[in-house]
C-alpha cells in the first residue's frame, strides 16, 4: 500500500500564480504558467468560449479590473482548456515541472484555488496587488472515461467561479507540489421531483431540481500545452 502524505500547505509562489479573470459576462479563474522563457495564462474555455486573438480579457489587479490583448491562444473543445499569450509581462507562475505530475492516487488530499461567488481574498500578494483565492480541500476520486476523454473526479464541493483554477496535490514521486488538474464545473446530483399536494393527494410532478453532488471535474492540460511545442 502506497503512503500518502496528507498534509502540505501552498506558499507563496503557488497562490500568487492563480488570477481572477472577467471575459464578458463571466468571471473565473486562470493561473499563470511558464514555458520555457514565454509566460501564458491557462483557463477553462467556457469562460472564455467565443474569446478570438485581438480580444481582450480583464484580469483583476489594484482592487480593479485591467483589459489586456490577447496575441496568441488554443483551446481544447474536448478537455474545457484554453491557454492564452496576453500582450502583457506575465513573468512567475507555474513551470511545466510543476504542472505535469506523475503520481496521483485515489484518496489522496487536494486543495483547489480560486475565486468562488466572485469572492477575493482582501490583500495582495506581491507588488502587482493581485488578490488571493479562497482555498479548498478535497480529495482525489478517480478518473471516469467518458465520450473519450479521461475527466477526474475530485470530492470536492465546486461554487461558481472555481472554473479555471488549479488543484493542487502532493507527488509522492517528486516529492512536490503538483497541478491535478484544472477545474472545469460539477456534476449534478440525481433529479429532485417536486411534490404537490392537489386535492389533498400528494402527487409528483413533471418539475424538478438538481442539487450539486459536491463531484469536481477536472481535467489535466498536458495535451493542451503541447500544441506550444512543450
Amino acid at each position: 500500500m502506497a503512503q500518502v502524505q496528507d498534509s502540505f500547505v501552498l506558499t507563496g509562489n503557488f497562490l500568487s500564480a492563480v488570477l481572477k479573470l472577467r471575459y464578458r459576462d463571466s468571471v473565473g479563474t486562470a493561473v499563470r504558467i511558464s514555458i520555457g522563457e514565454s509566460y501564458f495564462l491557462l483557463t477553462a474555455n467556457h469562460l472564455v468560449s467565443t474569446l478570438e486573438a485581438g480580444d481582450r480579457i480583464g484580469l483583476r489587479r489594484n482592487d480593479d479590473w485591467h483589459l489586456f490583448k490577447v496575441t496568441e491562444l488554443a483551446r481544447d473543445l474536448t478537455t474545457d482548456l484554453c491557454v492564452m499569450s496576453l500582450a502583457l509581462n506575465l513573468m512567475g507562475g507555474l513551470s511545466i515541472e510543476q504542472l505535469i505530475g506523475s503520481t496521483l492516487i485515489p484518496g489522496q488530499r487536494v486543495l483547489a484555488c480560486g475565486f468562488p461567488l466572485g469572492f477575493e481574498q482582501s490583500y495582495g500578494m506581491d507588488d502587482q496587488d493581485i488578490p488571493m483565492p479562497l482555498v479548498k480541500a478535497g480529495v482525489f476520486s478517480g478518473i471516469v472515461r467518458r465520450d473519450g476523454r479521461q475527466e477526474r473526479f475530485f470530492d470536492l464541493h465546486n461554487n461558481v467561479g472555481f472554473s479555471g483554477g488549479p488543484i493542487y496535490y502532493w507527488d509522492l514521486q517528486d516529492h512536490a507540489v503538483k497541478v491535478a488538474g484544472i477545474v472545469s464545473g460539477y456534476k449534478y446530483d440525481a433529479p429532485n421531483y417536486v411534490r404537490e399536494r392537489i386535492n389533498g393527494k400528494e402527487t409528483v410532478t413533471d418539475r424538478w431540481t438538481r442539487d450539486n453532488s459536491g463531484y469536481t471535474v477536472a481535467f489535466h492540460p498536458k495535451e493542451l500545452i503541447a500544441k506550444f511545442g512543450v
